[in-house]
């Protein structure tokens, strides 16, 4: 999955109103990202959260980060249950 689409999965799956917590939301969607990915977009402003994972597209496609993806989103792990006689 690329950033940008990561990062459309993350907003869709937000509610409308999300303004309030950009923060916490650019937090999340960064650390998904390869570190040296993370460390050159933290660097600069960006005008609004789509040219952010734009941006981070670019810097996947030409940095050389394997297939181009990025961690994905998983759901909660299952624990594992012991069976103990």
């Amino acid at each position: 999955m690329k950033p940008f689409q990561l990062f459309r999965e993350m907003r869709r799956n937000c509610s409308t109103n999300l303004n309030p917590i950009i923060s916490f939301f650019i937090k999340l969607f960064l650390e998904r990202l390869p570190l040296n990915i993370q460390m050159i977009l933290i660097a600069k402003a960006y005008s609004n959260t789509e040219e952010l994972a734009e941006n981070a597209d670019k810097l996947v496609a030409v940095s050389g980060n394997g297939s181009g993806s990025v961690y994905a989103v998983r759901q909660r792990a299952e624990r594992w249950q012991s069976s103990d006689p």
